[in-house]
């Protein structure tokens, strides 16, 4: 059984820790990841992300079958850990409030559920 569409069966190593299907689950996986860790996913995602892009964008977000759904859930990480890596050189940043003290609102028709 292959995890990912055939054309990304490369990246199907990171799937089990990286295609995570809310962004609650994609921001503690990279709170609770090493910074080689977040570049190694970094470095497999990033070659790969324009063709990535490209075939999801030729499927419809309400009917994707299980295969593009965790390819979409591993492109949704890749944009999770970018501040990791571009901004903060670091896990998280040191010097702003702890992200555990927000809590996160669901508003009706503006909090896509994937």
């Amino acid at each position: 059984m292959t995890l990912l569409p055939a054309a990304f069966a490369d990246l199907e190593p990171f799937v089990a820790a990286w295609s995570l299907p809310s962004e609650d689950k994609r921001f503690a996986k990279r709170a609770a990841s090493t910074m080689e860790e977040i570049r190694a996913f970094h470095d497999a995602m990033m070659p790969r992300i324009q063709a990535v892009l490209e075939y999801l964008d030729g499927l419809s977000i309400d009917a994707l079958a299980d295969d593009a759904r965790r390819l979409l859930y591993l492109a949704l990480s890749l944009a999770e850990i970018a501040p990791s890596i571009y901004f903060y050189n670091d896990v998280m940043p040191s010097d702003v409030i702890e992200p555990k003290r927000f809590r996160r609102w669901r508003v009706p028709h503006m909090t896509p559920e994937l």
